[in-house]
């Protein structure tokens, strides 16, 4: 299950790269989604709207061929791992 890890986090990897990597904005936005804040914590936390999260969220799914959001922080989290 490892290697299987491994192959997502280069497709995520690969598809971050084709739509454009995450902005600042949108990896900020997971990292707190992974530290179990919600929209709304998220928007006050960031000064931005709750509207503005819901967007970013969208955007960073979409770059990282994710459906969830524990699925995105951990496609982010692969590609962090890789990078380093």
């Amino acid at each position: 299950s490892g290697n299987a890890g491994n192959q997502d986090a280069e497709r995520a990897l690969g598809i971050a790269e084709q739509n454009g990597r995450l902005t600042a904005r949108e990896h900020q936005v997971l990292k707190l989604v992974a530290a179990g804040l919600r929209d709304d914590e998220i928007a006050n936390r960031l000064g931005i709207a709750r509207s503005t999260v819901t967007t970013l969220l969208r955007s960073s799914l979409a770059k990282l061929d994710a459906h969830t959001r524990l699925d995105a922080v951990r496609k982010m989290a692969a590609i962090e791992d890789e990078q380093a």
